[in-house]
Order: C-alpha cells, then sequence, then structure tokens
C-alpha cells in the first residue's frame, strides 16, 4: 500500500484498520475502497493549515485514535457554531454530566475564578459536539462552566448539541477531512464486525451506517452474507 509522505502521521492506525478489513474480505468484496481511503488519507497530507483559523476563537483537541499512542491535532470555530446555533435556533437540554467528554488540561485560572463566583443556573449553556468516531459528546466551548458544575457535585449541565454533520460547518475544511476519514475507519470496522445488522451506504450526514467519499457501496446484501461466513473477528480498541 503506498501512502504519501504524511504531514500527519497515522500508519500504525492505518495497518491496523486495514488488516481487519482484508481479514474480512472488505477490499475483495468491495473493490475500488481501499483506493478511496488511500487517496483520502494522501489528500490530508497535501493539506496545508487553513488561513481561516482563528486562533482567539477556535477550540482545539488533540485526538487519540487508540491505536499504538498515535493522535491527530483537530479544531472547531467557537464562532461559526455561534452562528449554526443563531441560524438554526438550536435550543439547550439537560444533559448529563458523565456522558460528556472535556478538557481540563488546559483551563484558564482567571475564568476558573470567576465561574467560582456565579450562579451555574444563569451561565450559558455550554457547547457540545457529538465525535461520532469515539461516539463521545466533546466540549467544544464551556470547559470553565462544566469543571465549575462538576465540583459543585451537579449531575447534569444545560448544554446545546450539535450533529455530526454541522462539523461540515464548524470546522476549517482540513479538520473537517480529518474528521471524516475517522469516521469512515470506525464505521467500517462495525461493519466487518457485524455485516448483517449493520446498514451500509455512502452518505455525507456523517451518521452511522454511512461512509463518506467517493465510493458507493453496490451489491451490499449477498457481500455482506459472504463476509458473515469469515472467522468472526472483533478488535479491542482503546478509544
Amino acid at each position: 500500500m503506498y501512502f504519501s509522505k504524511p504531514g500527519i502521521s497515522l500508519e500504525k492506525t492505518l495497518d491496523f484498520y486495514f488488516s481487519i478489513y482484508k481479514r474480512k474480505g472488505l477490499f475483495d468484496y468491495f473493490e475500488g475502497l481501499e483506493d478511496d481511503l488511500v487517496k483520502q488519507y494522501n489528500a490530508l497530507n497535501k493539506d496545508k493549515i487553513n488561513s481561516d483559523v482563528d486562533l482567539c476563537q477556535e477550540f482545539f483537541l488533540n485526538m487519540k485514535t487508540g491505536i499504538q499512542q498515535e493522535n491527530y491535532d483537530i479544531s472547531w470555530s467557537i464562532t461559526k457554531a455561534l452562528k449554526l446555533i443563531t441560524d438554526k435556533k438550536i435550543r439547550p437540554q439537560r444533559i448529563k454530566i458523565k456522558h460528556l467528554y472535556s478538557d481540563f488540561t488546559n483551563l484558564e485560572e482567571i475564568k476558573l475564578q470567576h465561574y467560582k463566583n456565579c450562579n451555574l443556573d444563569l451561565i450559558e449553556p455550554i457547547i457540545v459536539s457529538y465525535y461520532l468516531p469515539i461516539q463521545r459528546l466533546i466540549v467544544i466551548d464551556g470547559n470553565h462552566r462544566l469543571h465549575e458544575a462538576h465540583n459543585r457535585g451537579r449531575e447534569k449541565i444545560d448544554a446545546i448539541i450539535l450533529s455530526p454533520f454541522a462539523n461540515s460547518i464548524i470546522m476549517n475544511e482540513r479538520n473537517y477531512k480529518l474528521y471524516i476519514f475517522h469516521h469512515n475507519l470506525t464505521n467500517l470496522v462495525k461493519l466487518c464486525c457485524d455485516p448483517l445488522a449493520w446498514k451500509f451506504m455512502t452518505d455525507k450526514s456523517l451518521e452511522w451506517n454511512t461512509y463518506s467519499g467517493n465510493y458507493t457501496f453496490g451489491n451490499i446484501f449477498l457481500k455482506k452474507i459472504l463476509m458473515l461466513i469469515k472467522k468472526p473477528y472483533l478488535p479491542i480498541l482503546n478509544c
């Protein structure tokens, strides 16, 4: 397999996932799928950091793939997220704090002190994005508010939940491509592990059961039967 010299380095992750696909015959049954995935990865490595990144209004996160400590950096535009919320009139929901993934490693002391003196019932809702590849709700705005709510023993917090597709609007182009690629890798593993239960299609919604790319799946039911005959293999992912 040929990968271009990486701007990101996920070779071990790719080897892990591709070994599963080949063991289940995925690339044999869906000819052209391997080429599409390789092109997606190589295209990522040719992209530079986009000029539309606003360092003051971006939430950055280091995303681990769960494979031999490989990771990549990703970010969301808070400005774009707020505009989307206003345009679509998305209402907050009350959700359990334990269901949220939050980065408490780089919190600012001045903000922590500010929220210690706040009435948590009056603060703005936090913003979370459902990051399907790791099946977690990631806090992209409001980590300081969440930290204070957690410290006070709160079990729930008001949050505005953005769908996976919202990432196409609130990420820059390179980050969105990274998201799509990770999404495709994890969804194809699901297809390999449980072929019959997994409805699958090429779709840009970024929901479960979908593949986002130039490859179109055809005659999928018969091919899933053939995959089912292959020796079962369920990987242990440390995501």
